[in-house]
């Protein structure tokens, strides 16, 4: 049962994570888009508050004027609509599929991911990834001493 769970939460956060991502790059190419279409402003009291730009758009059957500032105007709309959810999700739910698959689906989760002993990095190397240091101080023998600090550094053809 807790594999078909986890099946089922792969797939959704998969697919959250998906979609969310396509919105975040689509509406990122939307205000490149935006940007390269804006003309000057014809009203002269629009450049004094600031306006930097404007553009008229039509979607689904409606009309859109969009006027860019060059800063932020000296009162702001409530409510401002502010493109932040798509890249938080984004990054959110790639957390979430993370953990459901690397943490959950991991046999004995993710404590056997990092134990040295016992767990999964026993395998990796004969001793753990830890011994890697302790090994190549030993095959340099007075070269290298662990916790030594480093005086000189000579390089050898040989």
């Amino acid at each position: 049962m807790l594999a078909y769970a986890l099946e089922w939460a792969n797939l959704l956060v998969r697919w959250l994570h998906v979609t969310a991502a396509i919105a975040w790059i689509g509406t990122s190419f939307y205000y490149i888009a935006l940007d390269y279409h804006l003309l000057e402003p014809k009203n002269p009291a629009a450049e004094e508050e600031g306006v930097a730009g404007e553009a008229w758009e039509i979607h689904g059957g409606g009309f859109y004027r969009v006027e860019k500032y060059r800063v932020a105007p000296r009162t702001l709309p409530n409510p401002l609509h502010w493109f932040m959810w798509e890249a938080y999700t984004t990054w959110l739910s790639g957390f979430g599929l993370l953990i459901v698959l690397y943490y959950a689906n991991a046999s004995g989760g993710f404590r056997y991911l990092l134990e040295i002993s016992g767990g999964i990095q026993r395998y990796r190397f004969d001793g753990g990834a830890h011994s890697i240091p302790a090994r190549l101080a030993a095959r340099l023998d007075d070269e290298v001493r662990l916790g030594a600090a480093v005086r000189r550094i000579e390089q050898r053809a040989d």
